[in-house]
């Protein structure tokens, strides 16, 4: 009998953390809004380490391309998830999120720069999706000093080379 009691127990304790979950999930507003393989990036997002803020942010921007643009979400999700999945690219993504609150002249953000420029570039990233990723930084950059002058220095560069390819 209490081997019973002990999995009656169990069992309503299990269905009041689903509970709780969805709840949680409605709170936030994603299972509402976002397709379930948004919800699951954002999730993932949070596993890693990435702060609540970035992935309000994050998820406002997909609530955003949903409007716009839904039959790109299956992709742009498949994008994410490889980039996530990349160590380097990943790393540069907590960076990110972590530079939100830095000072703007920290010696670190010139880094910062100097890497995202380089992974940029190397990425060559087609015009449909530099417009996406515009949208998130545009986003971060309202709230953060630091990111203010990152846009500005990708943008800068992300210019010269266009310059120096119309000369070349």
């Amino acid at each position: 009998m209490p081997s019973d009691i002990d999995a009656e127990l169990r069992q309503k304790i299990a269905q009041l953390a689903e509970y709780r979950r969805r709840i949680a999930q409605l709170a936030s507003g994603e299972g509402l809004l976002l397709p379930p393989e948004v919800v699951g990036l954002l999730e993932r997002m949070r596993a890693l380490g990435i702060s609540e803020r970035r992935v309000r942010l994050e998820r406002d921007s997909w609530i955003l391309l949903r409007a716009l643009d839904p039959r790109s979400i299956p992709r742009r999700v498949r994008e994410k998830h490889a980039d996530l999945d990349d160590p380097g690219t990943r790393r540069l993504y907590l960076a990110c999120d972590q530079s939100v609150d830095w000072d703007p002249d920290d010696p670190r953000v010139d880094r910062l720069i100097d890497d995202l420029d380089a992974w940029e570039t190397a990425r060559r990233r087609d015009g449909d999706r530099a417009e996406f990723l515009e949208l998130v930084s545009a986003r971060i950059s309202e709230t953060s000093p630091a990111w203010q002058r990152v846009i500005e220095a990708l943008a800068h560069r992300a210019e010269r080379r266009r310059a120096a390819g119309r000369e070349g």
